[in-house]
C-alpha cells in the first residue's frame, strides 16, 4: 500500500509540472465592468501591442477625491476551464497603495510619473489623470503560477472590505494568461 501512495504521489508531482511553473504574462484585455456607470470612478483604459513581447496602455481616470491609504482593493480571479470561468483566488488588501508597491512597484512608479504625478506614490490628489504610451513590465509580475487563462474583476473598495456595506468605488476585468516560456525567452 505504501508503495500506491509513493508511486501516485510521483505520478501527481511529474504531472504538476505541465501545469505549473515558470512562465510569462500576458495581458489579453482590460475593459469596463458591465455595470461601470454606477461607480463614482471611472476608467478608461485602451491596449495597444508594442511588439511580441511589449503590450502599451493608454488611459485615464478622474478622482473626486483623494487616492489614499483609506482605499482598498479587492481581486477576484477566476481560471477559464471546461464548462466556463472558475474562481480560484481572491486577493483582498485594505491599502490599495501598500498592495500596488508590493507586488508592482515598478510599473506603479512608472505609470504615476507618465500621469504627472510627483513624486509618483499615494496618495493621489483629486483631478484628472492621463497616462499615455505606459509600456508593461511583465518581467516584474510573478514568474511562477498556474498555465492558462485568467479573468480578474479588480475592484477599488472602500477600507472595510469584510463588511456587507463596503462600497465599490471603481471596477475594471482583466483578462491574462500565463504560458510556458518559449525557448528563446529562457536566455
Amino acid at each position: 500500500m505504501i508503495w500506491f501512495w509513493i508511486l501516485t504521489g510521483i505520478l501527481a508531482l511529474s504531472a504538476a509540472d505541465e501545469y505549473i511553473g515558470p512562465g510569462r504574462w500576458l495581458i489579453i484585455s482590460v475593459e469596463k465592468c458591465p455595470e461601470d456607470e454606477i461607480y463614482p470612478i471611472n476608467f478608461e483604459i485602451a491596449k495597444k501591442k508594442v511588439n511580441r513581447t511589449h503590450d502599451g496602455f493608454h488611459g485615464s481616470m478622474v478622482l473626486n477625491q483623494a487616492l489614499d491609504d483609506e482605499f482598498g482593493i479587492n481581486i477576484d480571479i477566476c481560471k477559464y476551464v471546461d464548462g466556463g470561468c472558475k474562481q480560484i483566488q481572491v486577493l483582498q488588501d485594505d491599502c490599495l497603495c501598500c498592495f500596488a508597491r508590493k507586488y508592482a512597484k515598478d510599473n506603479l512608479e512608472r505609470g504615476l510619473t507618465l500621469a504627472g504625478i510627483d513624486p509618483p506614490d499615494c496618495p493621489i490628489k483629486q483631478g484628472s489623470y492621463e497616462i499615455k504610451d505606459f509600456v508593461i513590465d511583465y518581467d516584474e509580475l510573478p514568474n511562477n503560477s498556474i498555465y492558462g487563462r485568467f479573468m480578474a474583476r479588480v475592484e477599488l473598495v472602500g477600507k472595510a472590505l469584510n463588511k456587507p456595506d463596503t462600497e465599490v468605488l471603481g471596477c475594471i476585468i482583466l483578462n491574462s494568461e500565463f504560458n510556458k516560456c518559449e525557448d528563446d525567452e529562457d536566455e
